[in-house]
């Protein structure tokens, strides 16, 4: 199957005379999306579908979660018209019956395509239209990289397999990441790719900036794939050397009440009360803006959008080297190997020891390059055409 594959190329190729400048608020109006999860607020693909509902007219569009729904995303989407089903499929068996709940809803609306966000989306949405005899495009969006195969859990490998079983009635693939796209096509996984890398919302001005740099942020949720233990170690180091720096991490279960991650702490001979730690935040603008550096401890990523979060902001940025980490921050940031404590702190020394004017240089590079390539508004429009091109190449 991967000799099928095409090669990477942004966006999907389109016959002449299909229409690329504007929004098709007709067509996008009935777009289906289906995702895995969509209860995780802090989530990266999450983050993204609500950012593309606020910039799209999906007004009478619908969310399909497989799991739960988070009521503040759906609110976040700037849309009420916009509707949300959580089927909450878990397990085999939750799975097979929500497959069957999603092909009756897809035959009783015949949506204009159907958008399946993440792999067990992939899988349940495409099994879904098949047993719905729903014509329209289906559409894989791939949010994360194959840089670790081994590190995915037994559940997202079975649904990788299994849903490149019936790659056939895949009209199209997104990807947000040029890594992720190589390595999918690589394994025969989805067809007709192309790459729409995240965006953000612009930001109007940059919030001063801090001298000499003290604070040191991660924000990441505590999961194998993001590597706090390698972050924590590296934080240990840092402190020895910076007694002046403050160590800031936030995300879902970021916390000392979890005794995994309390137990991480321990493990790195980190003192407890030399760091400040948020649980999951809804809004994380006031932390961007307060951080001098962000740190990626990632060892699987495809696409990170804290980095051209934290980047807008004029945050410079050390990342691991996982996905487009390394495409993301060239020309302000600094790239490590993963699961190098050592070279993490390191790179986070450099950064700290530039001078003044190298600092306020690359502060100001960072939010450059997310402000001339990594516009949401621009990803929404790529993502648009994408849809529009599905669904004239399918009617052709």
């Amino acid at each position: 199957m991967a000799g099928e594959a095409q090669a990477p190329r942004r966006g999907l190729q389109r016959r002449p005379g299909l229409e690329t400048g504007t929004h098709d608020a007709a067509a996008q109006a009935s777009t289906l999306h289906v995702i895995t999860d969509y209860s995780a607020g802090q989530g990266g693909a999450e983050r993204m579908l609500t950012r593309y509902l606020r910039q799209t007219d999906f007004a009478k569009g619908r969310i399909v979660s497989l799991k739960g729904a988070a009521p503040q995303l759906y609110a976040e989407s700037g849309s009420q018209a916009n509707e949300v089903t959580a089927l909450e499929a878990r397990g085999p068996f939750g799975f097979a019956a929500g497959v069957v709940r999603l092909a009756r809803l897809i035959a009783r609306e015949q949506p204009a395509a159907v958008v399946c966000w993440m792999y067990h989306a992939h899988l349940a949405g495409t099994l879904a239209a098949l047993v719905g005899g729903y014509r329209g495009p289906v559409i894989w969006n791939v949010r994360t990289s194959l840089d670790e195969p081994a590190a995915l859990a037994p559940g997202t490998r079975l649904a990788i397999f299994l849903a490149r079983m019936f790659r056939w009635r895949c009209d199209g693939t997104i990807f947000n990441s040029r890594r992720s796209c190589e390595q999918h096509v690589g394994i025969g996984y989805g067809r007709n790719p192309g790459v729409i890398s995240n965006g953000v919302e612009p930001v109007a001005s940059l919030p001063p900036p801090a001298w000499p740099p003290r604070r040191i942020g991660i924000v990441a949720r505590f999961h194998p794939h993001k590597d706090y233990p390698t972050f924590l170690r590296a934080a240990a180091r840092i402190l020895a050397d910076r007694p002046d720096a403050t160590i800031v991490a936030a995300g879902a279960g970021v916390s000392l009440d979890n005794s995994a991650f309390a137990e991480a702490v321990r493990a790195a001979g980190l003192p407890a009360d030399r760091l400040e730690l948020h649980d999951e935040l809804q809004d994380l603008s006031a932390l961007y803006e307060s951080l001098d550096l962000m740190v990626l401890s990632s060892r699987i990523e495809a696409f990170p959008n804290v980095l051209i979060e934290a980047m807008s902001r004029g945050v410079p940025c050390v990342t691991t080297d996982v996905g487009d980490a390394a495409e993301i921050v060239q020309g302000s940031g600094c790239v490590v190997a993963p699961r190098d404590a050592n070279a993490l702190a390191e790179a986070i020394l450099r950064m700290l020891r530039l001078s003044r004017d190298e600092y306020l240089h690359r502060r100001a590079a960072a939010a450059e390059k997310v402000s001339s390539q990594y516009s949401i508004g621009a990803a929404a429009r790529e993502y648009a055409r994408f849809i529009r091109a599905c669904v004239e190449m399918r009617a052709a």
